[in-house]
């Protein structure tokens, strides 16, 4: 058997050196079968069939296009490559604030741009709903919607406004926090809150309020603005929100220091600002973008930074 292997190899390497051979590696042959020229004729197709390729130049067209293939994704890839992005921060366009304003040159201070959160904080008597009134009356354009939230506003038998707001028309009168989602609009509104009991509130109010100072002011055009007698009277999460913070002269010197913490201010700070003031007076920090008047005495009066320097 190993001689006949043998043979059968030194014949058919000798019939390759005359070229007298083709040696088909076709899987349907048999291996080691081999036929030589003469014994095998090339049979022509027949003339109605066109087009007939053999095995050979059919790979050729198909490795052919299968190179123009690659070669035209690699081109496409060199085209497309990512274009190479500098460290700066890209500005990111957002549908839901188009509504925002921003401070114009010879704008009054009392005018707020909106969407604002303004807390005030300040004993009794202090003068929180006279501030709140003076900003009203200037605001430019006005509010399409305002809304009031304190408990005992209204009279049980004939609910009407006490004479606090009665100059306030067209306002809404609300006994509870309202929902987040009945603001589904983008009109210019506004919601007062006054001397609520904001320890004693229950869970969902909670919720729903630091849901209106949050997303709802932000995306829905929703100003707010909120007294409380004590700035630690809120919950964490809303006393962090404020834009425009209102200060009366106080003797908690914690609350103080705590204030001036957000303020970016120091306690000794304070104590120089409330030194010039009266029970009336009042200290406001505006943390709105670009204010003109980020420091100021009584909501006009502008207040330098070089001040707090000396």
């Amino acid at each position: 058997m190993y001689n006949q292997l043998r043979k059968r190899q030194h014949i058919t390497s000798q019939m390759r050196r005359n070229n007298n051979v083709n040696i088909h590696h076709n899987p349907l042959i048999q291996p080691n079968r081999f036929t030589t020229v003469s014994e095998k004729e090339e049979k022509k197709p027949p003339k109605w069939l066109k087009n007939v390729k053999t095995c050979s130049e059919e790979y050729d067209i198909l490795s052919k296009k299968t190179r123009e293939i690659l070669n035209k994704s690699r081109q496409s890839k060199r085209k497309k490559k990512r274009e190479k992005f500098t460290d700066e921060i890209f500005c990111f366009h957002s549908s839901d604030k188009n509504f925002k304003e921003e401070w114009k040159f010879g704008q009054s201070p009392w005018n707020f741009p909106a969407s604002y959160r303004m807390w005030l904080f300040g004993l009794p008597d202090s003068g929180k709903t006279a501030a709140i009134k003076n900003v009203l009356v200037r605001t430019d354009p006005p509010f399409e919607r305002i809304q009031i939230l304190q408990l005992g506003l209204t009279d049980k038998n004939n609910g009407k406004k006490k004479s606090e707001w009665s100059e306030l028309e067209g306002a809404e009168i609300i006994n509870s926090v309202p929902e987040p989602d009945s603001y589904d609009d983008f009109s210019k509104k506004l919601l007062i809150i006054e001397d609520m009991d904001f320890k004693g509130m229950d869970h969902e109010d909670q919720s729903r309020l630091d849901r209106l100072a949050s997303y709802t002011s932000s995306h829905r055009n929703l100003s707010i603005m909120l007294t409380a007698q004590d700035f630690f009277d809120l919950q964490p999460s809303v006393r962090r929100k404020p834009s425009v913070i209102v200060l009366w002269p106080t003797v908690d010197l914690d609350s103080l220091k705590c204030m001036a913490r957000k303020s970016g201010l120091t306690p000794d700070d304070f104590a120089k600002i409330f030194k010039t003031m009266n029970k009336h007076d009042s200290f406001w920090i505006d943390l709105t973008d670009s204010s003109p008047y980020k420091y100021r005495k009584n909501g006009h009066i502008k207040i330098e930074e070089s001040f707090f320097n000396h």
